[in-house]
């Protein structure tokens, strides 16, 4: 044995296998890693698109339907006059929780029990908006069982002698719901996406991680704030060939970003038919 070990092959051979096993741990641990932040950062892309698409459903319901109507009719319009919303998603991005299990060994565990909430929050608006639209067909057919040609100037009495006053309720109880849910949705679903990003910023200290800003609905295309500046050599490269460009006059002037709006607030919608407590108030 001391024979073998006083060889410089041996320690050749010993150290080559050391070597050998440690970068093959290494290529391990670094593919392990990029996965890891491959999904989280499809995941805050999937949390991105919920935003929006709530901040969507949000405008149109409490925002340009009521605008457009009170624009027509001059008054604020009841729960049933407003339009049904067409095109909505039948699948959108989901968040991949069996391949988030790394983040239960966090220093916030618990991130995941928010995203699982958040998630089923988000379904259950898209499955209210799904069902308010379903009750507005339904109501439309009624209507225009009664009038074919749409001129009749009906009262609400005849409203709900023919639609029936079950199916205005659940209309009514419906757009009720989603005036408080869609922004209460919209903004635990952001809460939740910082969270997420500091976790694993936390998580992968040396690793960059997606974010996404409130941008309301009316300014998609405005580039949010707080965005990471590209890498140096970018830069420098970046400028140079603007520079070359401006001498050579090829360069046009971009018009300075306007700032970003606040979110729309929600305008009035009646409800009908009218509420005990509402008559009180």
């Amino acid at each position: 044995m001391q024979w073998l070990v006083s060889k410089p092959e041996f320690w050749a051979a010993l150290f080559g296998a050391l070597a050998a096993f440690l970068l093959a741990a290494f290529a391990q641990w670094q593919t392990a890693t990029i996965a890891k932040r491959t999904t989280a950062n499809v995941t805050l892309i999937a949390l991105s698109q919920m935003f929006g698409l709530l901040e969507s459903l949000r405008h149109h319901l409490l925002v340009s339907e009521p605008a457009r109507f009170h624009k027509i009719s001059g008054r604020a319009p009841r729960s049933f006059e407003l339009r049904k919303l067409t095109g909505l998603p039948e699948r959108v991005i989901r968040i991949s929780f069996d391949r988030l299990g790394f983040l239960a060994d966090s220093q916030d565990p618990d991130v995941l029990n928010r995203l699982l909430t958040a998630e089923r929050a988000f379904e259950s608006l898209l499955e209210s908006m799904r069902r308010l639209g379903e009750l507005q067909s339904e109501f439309m057919e009624r209507l225009s069982r009664f009038d074919p040609s749409g001129q009749r100037a009906l009262q609400p009495s005849d409203i709900l002698a023919v639609a029936g006053t079950k199916l205005l309720i659940e209309i009514d109880d419906l757009v009720e719901g989603l005036r408080t849910g869609l922004p209460e949705g919209r903004d635990s679903v952001l809460a939740v996406g910082n969270q997420l990003r500091q976790t694993l910023r936390m998580q992968f200290p040396s690793r960059r991680f997606l974010g996404f800003s409130p941008i309301p609905r009316s300014s998609l295309t405005e580039l949010p704030s707080g965005l990471p500046s590209p890498a140096l050599w970018r830069r420098i490269v970046r400028r140079v060939v603007d520079e070359v460009r401006t001498r050579m006059g090829w360069s046009i002037k971009q018009p300075p970003a306007s700032a970003v709006p606040p979110f729309p607030e929600a305008l009035e919608i009646k409800r009908f038919p009218p509420r005990s407590y509402d008559v009180a108030k």
